[in-house]
């Protein structure tokens, strides 16, 4: 499966394409509406149509049009029978330059996919998936993201954070630093990956002898506010994740809440959210399901 697969063929593909593109423009602020809709012409389904909201409640859309139905002129005549609305892309998509020839009425949202932070990190996962939960590993990024913006991190910590798998575990650091990946990134951003593994690699989910999981006051932090922060967007995407795909069937589902509660007690010292549960209902993930 792909993340964003610009080779659809069917209408009901498009939810995949869609709810993925939703996560990406979720850090700028960009709502889509869970309803999809079909682009008829003359009775046939060329394509496909997804609204966004922005943060002024503007509304957007996007378009895709299905694959064997291209360079038939679906996307103008889209655009001529809709001259009140909006469109929006992405640097992903490629398309902005040819849209931007038939309308004005365009806007391509970078998000953070221009930070090399983020680029390394796509390019690093691809389309892997979790095998479990059946969810991109992009989504952690792109949801982490979210986080990291709503208390008000520094671009120095979300590059950090976006970077953080490069070099969490032992063999992913030894192959980014082997391959000189690392090497493009500044001084301060990797310092605050390698303080941030070494923070979050002290205490994981299976250490139940850990001394965290009885009283979160032995969780160690670190002195410095942007891996803290970035431990937050990690806890916070790794808990939705857990309450959406495994808290039901996980044999371990009662020690991993145990887990998240004691991180988050302990990360609510750091004056970012009072517990757990104001946490997820602040994170404002809203994407289509």
């Amino acid at each position: 499966m792909q993340r964003f697969n610009h080779n659809i063929e069917y209408v009901g593909e498009t939810r995949i394409y869609f709810k993925n593109r939703a996560m990406q423009l979720r850090y700028s602020g960009y709502v889509a509406d869970p309803n999809i809709t079909s682009y008829i012409v003359e009775g046939k389904i060329v394509g496909a149509v997804c609204k966004f909201t922005s943060k002024t409640n503007k509304v957007w859309h996007s378009l895709y049009i299905l694959f064997h139905h291209r360079k038939k002129g679906h996307y103008k005549r889209w655009i001529e029978n809709n001259p009140d609305k909006w469109i929006i892309t992405t640097p992903d998509c490629e398309i902005y330059g040819a849209v931007s020839d038939m309308t004005n009425r365009v806007y391509e949202a970078l998000g953070f996919s221009d930070n090399p932070g983020y680029q390394a990190i796509k390019d690093y996962y691809g389309d892997q998936m979790a095998k479990r939960a059946d969810v991109f590993y992009m989504q952690h990024i792109d949801e982490g993201l979210v986080v990291l913006d709503e208390i008000f991190s520094s671009w120095q910590a979300k590059t950090a954070f976006c970077i953080h798998p490069l070099c969490q575990n032992d063999i992913d650091l030894f192959i980014n630093t082997s391959n000189c990946t690392m090497e493009r990134f500044e001084k301060y951003t990797i310092m605050l990956a390698m303080e941030y593994r070494s923070v979050a690699n002290n205490f994981l989910s299976p250490m139940e002898d850990h001394p965290g999981y009885k009283d979160h006051t032995k969780i160690k932090l670190s002195p410095l506010s942007e891996v803290n922060q970035m431990l937050v967007a990690d806890k916070v995407q790794n808990y939705k994740n857990f309450i959406e795909h495994y808290k039901d069937i996980h044999p371990r589902s009662e020690q991993l809440t145990l887990y998240f509660e004691q991180w988050f007690k302990a990360l609510a010292h750091c004056g970012y959210y009072d517990d757990l549960h104001a946490c997820i209902s602040t994170q404002k993930f809203q994407v289509i399901t």
